[in-house]
């Protein structure tokens, strides 16, 4: 009986997403195919490179790419972000990571597919991260100027203050993340555009 009060006395923030906040250092994409099991022995094209963090709505890349399908795409970045967001007329900047377990400037990489999240084991073999996130595979035709927005769906999120502090803290819970009439199962999405 005690935990259920314990509980119930957490307060639940609603919270608009205005900006993600993250140092990516480098992306790559690629025309192969990840395959579970398999060697990281394709061919990635670098198509960005950063020695400081940048907000996500100011990041703008301009590369000439090879005609192809692109079927994956990886990121080197930060362990520690921030969410810049508004919780009930109140601005808040809530640092959080990708993995715990790791300091907040660690690098980590994330390789996102049509079928998944991957990233590599210690003898360079992808292994599956996460099935839930899937991004879909873009063309580049020739003859065409193709502009792809990498675009981020998450609008906004419910973040649980477990301790009520109105701090976001170790044990505090960010759930329920919405997105403004997007239908996808990712955090990101590319939308393609030809000219």
């Amino acid at each position: 009986m005690q935990g259920a009060w314990a509980a119930s006395m957490r307060t639940t923030h609603h919270c608009t997403l205005n900006d993600f906040r993250v140092f990516i250092k480098n992306m790559w994409v690629t025309t192969g195919d990840v395959v579970e099991g398999q060697p990281d022995d394709l061919n990635w094209i670098e198509i960005y490179s950063s020695a400081e963090p940048v907000a996500w709505v100011s990041r703008q890349i301009d590369i000439d790419l090879e005609v192809g399908t692109y079927q994956a795409y990886k990121f080197t970045w930060h362990n520690g972000f921030t969410w810049v967001c508004e919780c009930e007329s109140q601005g808040y900047e809530l640092t959080d990571t990708m993995d715990p377990n790791l300091s907040l400037d660690a690098y980590v990489t994330s390789i996102n597919t049509p079928h998944g999240t991957y990233r590599v084991d210690g003898d360079n073999n992808f292994i599956v991260a996460s099935e839930g996130e899937q991004v879909s595979p873009f063309e580049i035709r020739a003859g065409n100027i193709t502009n792809v927005t990498w675009r981020f769906n998450a609008a906004g999120f419910d973040w649980d203050d477990v301790d009520d502090s109105g701090d976001y803290n170790v044990g505090d819970e960010l759930n329920g993340f919405l997105a403004d009439g997007i239908e996808s199962n990712s955090m990101f999405d590319f939308l393609i555009e030809y000219e």
